[in-house]
């Protein structure tokens, strides 16, 4: 096991600076009071002064202290503003590692889709803002000939039709694209599964972005991949000096990242930061595998870039749907597989052939209609309402010292727990009372996230106000 890139020791100070955070968590120093001078708060502890200074430092960072100049410390005024989640890439320790086989996957996901819970386990909209009253038109829609065409077989790279329509989407990502440079998957899952088959054999290292969406864990445990953790944090996405020093020292067959509006963090990659993964990878021959499923979720300005906007060699494969925005039960995504098509073709006919014909027909017509840009800006609309509402609400209801992310876009919010709480706990709390919510765990194979957890702001409405409350409630009673 190659191990580069150390991560620091959870040294005396971190634990001094955690121990003070569950005090102004507690409400033991109030917002806008005075904490102990550093000389005190050495005798209190019985630590050195530097361990202290070092301690405040580290406070003083994640915005919970502010030091004035003659007049010592004081618990910050925290905004909601102000409650970033703030991540270094010091903390980090990028490691080759087997996934183990682990039943609580399973065991979430199951609850996730369990209609008898309240829903902020998913990263998914709810279904009373999705184009219900658009199918029984849809179906209406369809020609005589297509109604042919719904009892036999696609072509393996997807409808003409469809993948015309999908080229004529991608002009927003600053993409021109030919119809032939694009394939119809079963939905992004799909499109990542014969992404990675084309690529990788079992046993390959891949370098993946971290946090991460969980599910895609458990599609390189079944491909037989090791996985090392590229760090990455909510203003500008995955370190890139991690991930060179990573490609030196290790045999890395490909790169997967989520780039815009990423699960679980909400975060998206800068423009000039995609240009230069982009560079990175094309440099030392590793392909890259953006996933692009929530690029379409902004809420306001334009639609974001995408990684393969700037990379015209072939390097970068494109991988989203429209299971995210418009019809999940549909399981429409596409690739754009750029130099290895013929590849995933060949694997994609050895799987399931082609991707089913009926839906594909259905959202060729909604696209083409302008059904599904109409949908987009309504959803976008309330989603970012929806998202400002939980983000208010977590506020208001969750003990000081509690931090999230802040997302432009999608669905997900991540929230690191006050006083080293643990994500499992609430969570297997959580559902006692009937609420599904994901921990942070999940989203790695480090221990970096055992304080985290997901909510989805996609299903959130006033009626689920309270399990929020009750959220709050039992992370006080942890700490």
């Amino acid at each position: 096991m190659a191990i580069h890139y150390r991560k620091k020791q959870n040294t005396l100070y971190r634990k001094v600076a955690e121990d003070i955070e569950r005090m102004i968590a507690r409400g033991l120093y109030k917002e806008g009071t005075r904490i102990p001078s550093i000389r005190q708060m050495s005798d209190h502890l019985n630590v050195s002064i530097n361990t202290v200074i070092e301690a405040y430092a580290l406070l003083e960072t994640r915005q919970l202290i502010e030091g004035r100049p003659q007049k010592g410390f004081f618990v910050k005024n925290i905004s909601i503003q102000k409650l970033q989640v703030l991540e270094s890439q010091n903390f980090y320790e990028p490691v080759t590692r087997d996934i183990p086989e682990d039943m609580i996957y399973q065991k979430i996901m199951k609850e996730i889709m369990d209609p008898n819970l309240v829903p902020l386990g998913a990263a998914a909209v709810s279904p009373s803002i999705l184009p219900i009253q658009d199918i029984n038109p849809l179906i209406a829609s369809l020609s005589e000939e297509q109604k042919k065409l719904c009892l036999t077989e696609a072509p393996t790279e997807g409808l003409v039709e469809l993948r015309s329509a999908i080229a004529r989407k991608l002009i927003d990502s600053d993409l021109t694209l030919s119809i032939d440079e694009i394939i119809i998957t079963a939905g992004c899952v799909e499109a990542l599964y014969l992404s990675l088959s084309a690529i990788t054999q079992p046993g390959d290292t891949i370098a993946i972005q971290t946090p991460i969406y969980f599910n895609l864990v458990l599609m390189f445990r079944n491909l037989g991949l090791k996985i090392i953790e590229i760090p990455s944090d909510p203003i500008n996405g995955i370190y890139l000096e991690v991930l060179e020093y990573v490609i030196k020292h290790n045999n890395i067959k490909a790169c997967v990242v989520i780039s815009n509006f990423s699960n679980p963090t909400g975060s998206s990659i800068p423009d000039g930061n995609k240009k230069k993964l982009t560079e990175i990878l094309k440099e030392a021959d590793i392909p890259l595998l953006e996933d692009d499923v929530f690029g379409d979720l902004y809420y306001s300005g334009k639609r974001p870039t995408t990684c393969r906007t700037f990379d015209g060699s072939g390097n970068t494969l494109l991988l989203s749907s429209f299971s995210k925005t418009v019809f999940p039960g549909f399981r429409v995504g596409y690739i754009i597989p750029g130099k290895f098509k013929n590849r995933i073709i060949q694997i994609k006919m050895g799987v399931n052939i082609c991707t089913s014909t009926i839906p594909q027909l259905l959202l060729t017509n909604y696209l083409e209609s302008g059904g599904f840009y109409r949908h987009l800006r309504k959803l976008r609309r309330e989603t970012a309402v929806r998202m400002e509402k939980l983000r208010r609400d977590v506020y208001g209801y969750f003990p000081k010292g509690t931090r999230m992310t802040d997302p432009k876009g999608g669905y997900t919010l991540w929230i690191e727990l006050p006083g080293n709480v643990s994500g499992l706990d609430v969570y297997n709390k959580a559902i006692i009372e009937g609420i599904s919510i994901v921990p942070g765990e999940l989203f790695s194979q480090d221990d970096h996230y055992n304080s985290f957890i997901r909510l989805d702001a996609g299903c959130y409405t006033e009626d689920i106000r309270p399990a929020v409350e009750k959220l709050g409630d039992i992370i006080k009673e942890l700490l």
